[in-house]
C-alpha cells in the first residue's frame, strides 16, 4: 500500500489567505461604520425636524391671535383700568418682544418674566388676547357705585387678582379681578346663583368701570398674556418655554434642544394695513406695537446626540436685511458636532389684517 504523503500549508498561502481575510473584514467594518453613522444621522435629522416643527407650529398657533378681544378685535381703542402687568409691554398692545431678551427678568416686584425660570439665550416674544369661556359669562347686574359686576354662574372659574376683560362688542374694558364670590340676583325672575366679581381700588386705577348695561350682550373673559423663551431644562439643555398668565400657569416645556430663537416684525409704516418693513423688537417705539401686522419668526434646533455629524455646523438665521448671517449664539458648544437645523416662518396676526 503506497503512503500518501501529508502536506500543510505554506507561509505564501497563509500569508494571501490572511490578506484576503483582512481585506473582506476592512470592507465589512466599513460598511458597517458607514451604515452606523448613517443610521445617526437621519435618527438625529427625524428628532430635529420634529422638534423645530412643532416649536413653530406652537409659536405661530398662538401668534396668530394676538391681541384678540372676541367681536371686538378690530377695536382700536381698549379701556384700561388695571394696575397689574408684566412690565414693560403695555396693556391692548397685542404683541410684545426683547430682544436678546434684554428687559425679560424674573426678579424684581414687577418681574417682565413672571416664571422661575431663567432667559439663556435668544429673542422673546410676549402676546396678549382673550380667553373666550365655555359657555360664555354673560353680565347680570353691574354695580358701578361699588364697583363690582355680577355674573353668569360659569364666572366661579375666575380668580381674585386676574385681569378681565368686559365687552359688549362697541367698547371694551379691562380690570382686574380683586375679589370672586357666590351669591344670589334677582334681575326681575327671582333670586338665582350669580357671582360678584369686585374691581376695587387696590387693583385698578381709576376703579369704577363704565356700565355695560344688562342687554344680555355684555360678557366677560380672561385677558391672558403666552410668552415664548428660550430657557434650559433640567437636564441642562436648551428648550423653548411658554408660559401663561390670567389663569396663571408654571411655565411649560414645548420643545427641547432649541437652541436659538429670533423674531422680527412686520411694520406698517404708512397705514395701508400691509407690511412694509421688518424690524427687531429694540428697533420698535412703544407706540410702533400697535403697528405690527407679522412676525418673521426663526429658530435654531439641535440633536440631543454628539457625533452626529462629522463636522461643527455654521448656523444661519434671518437678519433685517431677508439675508441670512451666522448667528453668533447659534454655534456654539465647540466640537460636539451635533446636527443643527433652522426652521423659519412668517405669521399675520389675524386680528390686525383687512
Amino acid at each position: 500500500m503506497t503512503r500518501l504523503r501529508e502536506r500543510g500549508l505554506s507561509i505564501i498561502e497563509l500569508m494571501v489567505s490572511i490578506a484576503i481575510s483582512v481585506s473582506v473584514l476592512s470592507a465589512l467594518t466599513y460598511v458597517y461604520v458607514g451604515s452606523r453613522g448613517a443610521y445617526r444621522t437621519n435618527e438625529a435629522l427625524a428628532r430635529v425636524q420634529e422638534n423645530g416643527r412643532f416649536a413653530l407650529e406652537w409659536i405661530a398657533r398662538d401668534l396668530r391671535g394676538a391681541g384678540y378681544m372676541g367681536c371686538l378685535s378690530r377695536a382700536t381703542t381698549l379701556e384700561v383700568y388695571t394696575r397689574s402687568g408684566p412690565g414693560a409691554m403695555p396693556f391692548g398692545a397685542g404683541i410684545w418682544g426683547y430682544e436678546e431678551g434684554a428687559g425679560f427678568v424674573r426678579t424684581g416686584s414687577s418681574p417682565t418674566n413672571p416664571t422661575t425660570i431663567d432667559h439663556v439665550r435668544g429673542d422673546v416674544v410676549v402676546i396678549s388676547k382673550l380667553v373666550e369661556s365655555d359657555p360664555p359669562v354673560y353680565i347680570i347686574e353691574q354695580d358701578a357705585t361699588n364697583a363690582n359686576v355680577k355674573v353668569t354662574i360659569g364666572g366661579s372659574q375666575f380668580q381674585d387678582g386676574e385681569d378681565l376683560l368686559v365687552t359688549d362688542c362697541q367698547r371694551a374694558a379691562l380690570f382686574r379681578a380683586t375679589n370672586v364670590s357666590g351669591g344670589n340676583c334677582n334681575a326681575g325672575a327671582g333670586n338665582f346663583g350669580c357671582i360678584t366679581i369686585v374691581h376695587s381700588a387696590t387693583g385698578n386705577d381709576p376703579h369704577r368701570i363704565p356700565s355695560f348695561g344688562r342687554e344680555g350682550r355684555a360678557f366677560v373673559a380672561r385677558y391672558a398674556r403666552i410668552g415664548y423663551f428660550i430657557g434650559n431644562n433640567r437636564a441642562g439643555r436648551p428648550s423653548l418655554y411658554r408660559f401663561q398668565t390670567s389663569p396663571s400657569r408654571p411655565a411649560e416645556e414645548v420643545a427641547e434642544n432649541i437652541e436659538d430663537i429670533d423674531f422680527l416684525f412686520g411694520l406698517d409704516t404708512n397705514g395701508d394695513n400691509a407690511v412694509d418693513i421688518y424690524r427687531r423688537a429694540d428697533q420698535l417705539n412703544a407706540s410702533d406695537w400697535d403697528r405690527v401686522l407679522s412676525v418673521r419668526v426663526s429658530l435654531s434646533a439641535v440633536s440631543s446626540e454628539t457625533g452626529a455629524v462629522p463636522a461643527r455646523q455654521e448656523i444661519y438665521l434671518r437678519d433685517t436685511n431677508n439675508d441670512t448671517v451666522v448667528d453668533p449664539d447659534a454655534a456654539r458648544g465647540g466640537g460636539d458636532r451635533r446636527l443643527r437645523q433652522t426652521f423659519s416662518t412668517t405669521v399675520a396676526l389675524r386680528n390686525r389684517l383687512p
